[in-house]
């Protein structure tokens, strides 16, 4: 019975802490992601001259595809969501978005101080109609 205790103890311990390191990783992953990405995009524009045009979807537009060989463009950066690259649109010419299913404003809160300035609703990581968005050109 002692032994029971011990472990439901050490369990009610773990579990929070697991559940703060994994949504820990996931800010990580995509505070390093939107830094990934945003350099593609970049240098796409100082190669090219221009943004690259508003993707389909959550797909690449082609011109700008050859710069994400071998990233982590269409892995899901939480579970249920997404990337996609916003050309003039939601009010800002170039940004990259983050859609979701489930949002994790806990989350999101980090990748803002880790990106930015730990505000959602200002500076150059922002949430904004349902989305989170890393603005590159305003």
């Amino acid at each position: 019975m002692i032994v029971v205790v011990i472990i439901g103890l050490l369990a009610a311990i773990g579990i929070p802490a697991l559940e703060k390191a994994r949504l820990n990783a996931y800010a990580s992953r995509i505070a390093n992601n939107f830094r990934v990405f945003s350099g593609a995009f970049e240098t796409h524009a100082l190669e090219t001259g221009s943004w690259a045009p508003d993707g389909i979807g959550k797909a690449l537009p082609p011109t700008v595809a050859p710069y994400f060989e071998g990233s982590t463009w269409y892995e899901p950066p939480i579970p249920g969501g997404w990337y996609d690259w916003e050309y003039d649109r939601a009010g800002f010419k170039a940004s990259i978005s983050l859609a979701y299913e489930r949002d994790y404003p806990e989350v999101f809160v980090k990748v803002d101080a880790l990106l930015d300035d730990g505000n959602l609703a200002t500076g150059e990581f922002v949430k904004s109609n349902g989305r989170y968005f890393y603005v590159l050109e305003r």
